[in-house]
């Protein structure tokens, strides 16, 4: 999915949609109306990395 169909799916701001794009935070809101709008977990729209940034 593109991010402009996102952004209409979730009706998101494009601003959260890059914030997606760079790996930026997105408040958890956000998070779940992403999962609402596409009937998914949390698990199936993000992953946690470690950082070697410490």
């Amino acid at each position: 999915m593109k991010k402009k169909g996102l952004i209409e799916i979730v009706n998101i701001s494009r601003n959260c949609a890059a914030h997606m794009g760079n790996n930026k935070y997105i408040s958890m809101a956000n998070i779940n109306r992403i999962c609402e709008a596409l009937e998914c977990i949390p698990n199936d729209v993000f992953q946690f990395c470690v950082s070697d940034k410490r």
